[in-house]
C-alpha cells in the first residue's frame, strides 16, 4: 500500500542535504514477497513471508532561488544514499524514518515558467529505522 506525505512540515534529507522548501511530497510504497506454503489438498491457503521491499518517489521543485545543485550530485542513478524523512516535521517528539536507498530513476520536467518539477525514485536497501527527533 502506498502512502503519500506532503505539506509544509514535511522534512526530507538526502545524504545530509536538506530539501527544505524544495520538497513537494514523498510517496512510500512498501510491499512483501511471499511463497505459497499451502498443504496439498487444503482449502485454506497459507504463505511464508520472504522479504519486504520499499520504493520511494520524491517530488521536488527547482527554481532560480532553489537550484538544487547539491541535490543533483547526490541523486544520480546508481548512487546509494542515506534517506531521512519526517512527515510531520522536525519538532521534538515527531517520528523520523531513515534508511539506505539506491537511486533507480531521476526525472525532470522543465516548463517555460522556469519552475522545474523533478522526481527521484529510490529503492530501500535493507531495514528502515524509526525514531524521534
Amino acid at each position: 500500500m502506498a502512502i503519500r506525505y506532503s505539506g509544509n512540515d514535511l522534512y526530507i534529507s538526502i545524504n545530509g542535504v536538506v530539501m527544505d522548501s524544495n520538497s513537494l511530497s514523498i510517496l512510500v510504497d512498501e510491499s512483501i514477497n511471499t511463497i505459497d506454503s499451502s498443504a496439498g489438498s487444503s482449502r485454506a491457503s497459507s504463505h511464508i513471508r520472504t522479504h519486504i521491499s520499499a520504493e520511494f518517489i520524491i517530488e521536488y521543485l527547482e527554481t532560480s532561488e532553489f537550484p538544487c545543485v547539491e541535490l543533483h550530485s547526490e541523486l544520480k542513478i546508481g548512487n546509494s544514499v542515506d534517506l531521512v524523512y519526517a512527515p510531520e516535521g522536525t519538532a521534538s517528539g515527531n517520528l523520523r524514518y531513515s534508511c539506505i536507498a539506491s537511486v533507480i530513476g531521476v526525472y525532470r520536467e522543465s516548463p517555460p515558467d522556469g519552475k522545474t518539477v523533478a522526481s527521484a525514485i529510490l529503492l530501500r536497501n535493507g531495514e528502515q529505522l524509526e525514531d524521534v527527533f
